[in-house]
Formats: C-alpha cells, structure tokens, sequence
C-alpha cells in the first residue's frame, strides 16, 4: 500500500492521539444485522486507533466561520490520503445546524448529487447538499460499503457531522472499513470469488411508488427526486440500464458493474460494490415484515449471468468485511471526512429512543 509520511496540520486545529473507546461492540449473532448468524462470523469490533484515521481537535472557538472551514480543506488536502479518514472534533458551536454544516461542505468539495442512491433518504430542503444519515430503521445494523459503489460515477468524498451523540450504551456507532484490505484479503479466496472478481456483479432494483402501501419506505419518487416517469426513464437509458415499469406502477431496473477499481491517485485495487450489502437478504433481516422474497426486494444482486449468489460467497465477503472494521464513537461536534474510494462506513444499530443526530454530505 502507498505510504504518505506529511502530516498537514494548520494552526486552528492539533494532531491528536486517535482515543475511540466504548461498550463493547457485539457482531456475531447480532439482531438485525444480516449474515452474523454464518459460522465464523466475527464475535466483536475493536475501535478505531491512529492506524486507521487522523485526529484534528479545534483549539480556538472564536475563529471565523470562513477561515474555519477553510482550515479544514487545508488538512484534508494534506492528510486524506495517509489513511482515508480523518476526524475533526469540538466544531458544535460553528456548525449547530444543517445549514451551517452546508456551507462548510460546500468549501470542501463541489456538491456530488445522490439521485438513483440505494439509500432511503432526502436533502433537506433548506439544507443543499445535506441529508440524514440513513432513514432505515435505526434498529438495523449497516454492511460497510463504499457510497455509490454500485454506480459508474461515485463520490470522492463522504462527510458525517454529529448533531447530537447517543449515549455510550445506546449503540449507534459508525464502522470504517478499508477496502484496499479487504480486496487484499479477498484475493485469498479467489477460488471461490473468482467470477465476481473477475466478470463483477449484477444489480437489480423493484421499487414501488410512493402512492402505493408498499412505497412507505422505498419508491422510485424518493430515489429520483422526481414524480415524473419520462424523467427517470430518461435517466436510466443514459445510463445503459434495462428497465420497465410493473402493471402497478412499480419501476425495475438491472444493470452490470465491476466488483474491483483502482484507486484514482494511488493506483491500488479497492473492493469497490455492493455485492452483499445490496442483496435482498438484507431487507429479510429488518425489524418490520415488509418483503418476502429476496428477489423482490428493493434492491437485489446476483452474477452477471443472472446466477443467484450462493451463501457461501455472501458469508466471506461479509464476514472478510466486518474483520476489517474499527468503530467510531461519536461526540457531538464531531466531523467524519473519508475517501470514499478507499474507506467506507457503516452503521450499528441503535436504540429507537435514542436522540443520536448524524447528516451526510457528498463531494466529488
């Protein structure tokens, strides 16, 4: 792996001992996280230490706003591609609202757009740029995957900013993963993972309208931003996809994409899809009864040739990918800035109850 030995450290922040620690972090037999119940299944999840990510603490609170974030751009600048993950913590009282933590991600990174995400979120709408981490239920523990991993045009960048933290014993953390690793590790199986690693994967998509009682959570509306049909259709050709749209109103889709990329500036080959993480296993494995079959779930994966993908290769992924993972413990103030072609994040469930607070940003 590429080494970077400079450390960039501009005078608003200092470099800090990486110190995550917490409740202890359960994995295999979890509820509500798809796969834990395999054999071999990884039992915990350490937390993040200075091998995984830097550490940048404010030592001024009287800064300027613009300087602030100018700062900020400065080390990721200069440190984003030592590690992949960076850590700004004590920022609550320059960004205490979505449109604050707008403005700053718009001095790092031209705005990367989230329509077609597999996700089940929205911007908020006097927020550009800004949405909830995730709108599934927060019961659900979260495969770790590269955003967007399962497009031909990805983000460069992932930005997290805690509004509030939950409690330690509430759950909620967020895994980071490197997935120049977890390529690395896979490597070794290639007699079983052969032909994704060699031919890539198959997506496919059902999503139903928002107008109808299975469109509560998933619907084409919500993952277009749009209620116009021509509009996404429009889209999906662009993009080489095959699509129809169902007798109720439902749209499908499939599409073909590689399993492995090299990273645009180290040239290092990354785990980069969403071979597991978007199989319809995992919407068998939420806290509400909402599909049957796998195949029919929102989102679904398979081989190239239209091959179901077998236990055994979901069960090694998962498994390689939940080894690789160090935990986040969140403080409020604290900012989460990843390469997202090297890093990605999940999430461990937490306590419906919990006021645990995280937005998400894209940059290119």
């Amino acid at each position: 792996m590429k080494k970077f030995q400079s450390i960039v450290s501009a005078s608003k922040f200092r470099k800090d001992k990486c110190l995550q620690n917490g409740s202890e972090i359960l994995l295999a037999n979890r509820k509500y996280l798809v796969g834990s119940d395999e054999d071999n299944f990884p039992t915990t999840m350490s937390y993040a230490s200075d091998m995984d990510l830097d550490v940048f603490t404010l030592t001024n609170e009287k800064e300027d706003f613009k300087d602030l974030s100018s700062n900020i751009s400065e080390i990721i600048k200069g440190n984003i591609d030592r590690k992949g993950a960076i850590l700004f913590k004590g920022l609550s009282k320059f960004i205490c609202d979505n449109q604050q933590f707008s403005k700053v991600a718009d001095q790092l990174g031209d705005k990367f757009s989230y329509t077609a995400g597999f996700a089940t979120r929205e911007e908020f709408g006097d927020a550009p740029g800004v949405m909830s981490a995730s709108d599934d239920p927060p019961e659900v523990s979260m495969e770790p995957h590269l955003e967007m991993s399962y497009n031909k045009s990805m983000p460069g960048r992932i930005m997290f900013y805690c509004h509030q933290a939950p409690q330690p014993w509430e759950g909620g953390q967020t895994p980071i993963c490197d997935m120049r690793k977890v390529y690395q590790e896979l490597l070794n199986h290639s007699d079983i993972l052969q032909p994704l690693l060699d031919e890539g994967v198959r997506y496919y998509r059902t999503l139903p309208s928002r107008h109808t009682s299975q469109g509560a959570l998933y619907s084409w509306e919500k993952t277009f931003f749009t209620e116009d049909k021509a509009s996404v259709e429009s889209t999906l050709v662009g993009l080489g996809y095959e699509m129809e749209w169902t007798g109720d109103g439902a749209l499908r889709y499939s599409y073909l994409a590689g399993c492995v990329r090299h990273h645009p500036r180290s040239g290092e080959m990354v785990w980069t899809n969403q071979s597991s993480v978007c199989h319809g296993s995992y919407y068998l494995h939420l806290p509400i009864t909402l599909y049957q079959e796998e195949q029919f779930a929102p989102s679904h994966t398979g081989h190239v040739d239209g091959r179901p993908l077998t236990r055994q290769e979901l069960a090694l992924i998962r498994k390689v990918q939940w080894e690789q993972c160090r935990a986040i413990a969140w403080e409020e103030g604290d900012l989460l800035v990843l390469d997202n072609h090297a890093v990605a994040h999940g999430r461990m469930g937490f306590d419906p109850q919990s006021s645990r607070s995280l937005v998400v940003a894209l940059a290119k």
